[in-house]
């Protein structure tokens, strides 16, 4: 019984045991064994072959070779170099572009083998940073595909930080002594699937009436994103009010 990875030959390291019969001593077993094929598979015929040295050519014993149908030829694990992946801007998705083209190592001359199918790239994580990428979909053809199994490459590329522009509105404005209210913005680009803002705007400056900025205060996003803040001024208008004279004044001349 023996196995091995493919190599493209029938030759086997193991060798032949007798079963039957002794050896006389000083006489020396030369065995080996051989595949009929040199595909893969199980099941496979070995053939025993040789002779013993003893000084008179093998003649002084009778052999009688028997078949194994007890080989094996695993699959040669090949490797893929030739890719990289390309880093992209945050944009919510583990999807990774690939560029290059796929060279397979480790193929036994003169077999005929090459990949086939496109080669997909994915993100181990939508997040930004230096990302491990995986790599599916690469298969091998050709007469001799059979002999092989491929071994997808593992790469890496970075995402980075998505830059969006948040702009405080213009026109808020409040009546002198009244509450401050929610101040509001607008973002271009717009965030990402389900992702949020955090936090709230906040005005800069004292409470009498006039303009006053409006700044970033604690709003924020995900580590996902860069802000670029854009102020806009609060106005602080007047409160209204009413003075009425007394109506039942008068004087002696």
């Amino acid at each position: 019984t023996t196995t091995k990875v493919y190599d493209g030959n029938t030759t086997s390291t193991a060798i032949p045991a007798i079963t039957l019969g002794t050896l006389k001593s000083l006489d020396v077993a030369n065995f080996t064994e051989s595949y009929t094929s040199s595909s893969t598979g199980t099941g496979l015929t070995m053939v025993p072959t040789g002779t013993v040295n003893d000084g008179n050519s093998g003649l002084n014993y009778a052999v009688t070779f028997t078949n194994s149908t007890n080989g094996a030829i695993t699959a040669k694990a090949l490797t893929v170099t030739g890719l990289s992946a390309t880093g992209k801007t945050y944009d919510g998705t583990t999807t990774a572009s690939l560029t290059g083209t796929i060279a397979l190592n480790g193929i036994v001359s003169p077999d005929v083998v090459s990949d086939s199918g496109a080669a997909v790239g994915t993100f181990t994580s939508a997040n930004i940073g230096t990302n491990s990428v995986t790599v599916s979909g690469i298969t091998l053809t050709g007469a001799d595909a059979g002999n092989y199994t491929v071994t997808q490459p593992t790469l890496s590329a970075t995402i980075t930080a998505l830059g969006i522009t948040v702009t405080a509105s213009s026109t808020q404005a409040k009546v002198y002594g009244t509450s401050d209210p929610v101040f509001t913005y607008s973002n271009s680009p717009a965030l990402i699937g389900g992702d949020t803002f955090s936090g709230s705007l906040t005005r800069l400056g004292g409470t009498d009436v006039g303009a006053y900025a409006i700044g970033q205060g604690s709003l924020s996003a995900s580590t996902n994103y860069t802000i670029t803040f854009v102020p806009n001024n609060f106005t602080i208008t007047a409160k209204p009010i009413t003075v009425t004279a007394s109506s039942t004044q008068s004087k002696i001349y």
